[in-house]
C-alpha cells in the first residue's frame, strides 16, 4: 500500500498543477451533477401524483368560481322576491283596507251591512314585528256567495286570516258575521326604530 501511494505521490509531483486543479473540480461537478440528477429523479417520480393533485385543484376552483351574471340575476330576483313580500303588508291605514273589504264584497253578490274597525295591535311572530288589524264585518247573503267573498278577500288580501266566521239562516236568506284580522308592518320610520 506505501508503494502505491509512493507512486501516486511521485505521478502528482510531475503532474501541473493545473491538471490537479482540473481534476478537483471535474470530481466536484461530477458528485454536484450526480446529486442534482437523484433529486431530478426523485421529483420525476412524484410528479405525475403532482401533476394529478393540481388538475384535481383546477377543476375544483373552477366549479366554485362564482357566475357574476348569476349571482346578480339571483340577487335581482330575490330582491323582487322581498319587495312582493313586503307589499302584501303594505297597509298602512285601515281606510286602505276598509275600501279592499268594499271593493271585494262588490265583485260578490252579498251586501256588506257594517264594517266595525278594531284597534291595531303590536305583535311580534318569528321574529319579525308587525302591526295586526282587526275588522268585524256583517254579511247578508246565502252561503256560497259568502264563502266566495271570504276566499275572494283573502286573495286580494293574503295577509288576512279569518278568525272567527259565525252564519245564521232566516227567511231572508243567510247572513254572517265575520271577524278578520289584518297583519301589516309597521310604517319604515317605526320599522328601523324596533
Amino acid at each position: 500500500m506505501t508503494k502505491s501511494m509512493a507512486g501516486l505521490q511521485q505521478r502528482l509531483s510531475r503532474a501541473k498543477p493545473w491538471v490537479l486543479v482540473a481534476a478537483l473540480l471535474g470530481a466536484v461537478l461530477l458528485v454536484f451533477y450526480s446529486v442534482l440528477g437523484v433529486r431530478y429523479w426523485q421529483a420525476s417520480r412524484e410528479l405525475p401524483a403532482v401533476k394529478e393533485r393540481i388538475l384535481e385543484l383546477t377543476r375544483s376552483t373552477r366549479s366554485r368560481a362564482p357566475d357574476e351574471q348569476a349571482l346578480l340575476s339571483e340577487l335581482e330576483a330575490r330582491i323582487k322576491r322581498l319587495d312582493d313580500l313586503r307589499s302584501l303588508f303594505s297597509y298602512s291605514q285601515p281606510d286602505d283596507l276598509v275600501a279592499i273589504v268594499s271593493a271585494t264584497a262588490k265583485e260578490t253578490p252579498i251586501n256588506l251591512l257594517s264594517i266595525s274597525v278594531g284597534e291595531q295591535q303590536s305583535k311580534t311572530y318569528g321574529g319579525v314585528d308587525y302591526k295586526s288589524q282587526p275588522m268585524t264585518l256583517s254579511l247578508q247573503g246565502d252561503l256560497t256567495s259568502i264563502y266566495r267573498f271570504m276566499a275572494l278577500l283573502h286573495h286580494n288580501v293574503p295577509v288576512a286570516h279569518f278568525t272567527s266566521v259565525k252564519l245564521s239562516s232566516g227567511k231572508e236568506g243567510s247572513s254572517g258575521q265575520v271577524q278578520v284580522t289584518f297583519y301589516v308592518l309597521p310604517p319604515a320610520g317605526q320599522e328601523e326604530a324596533n
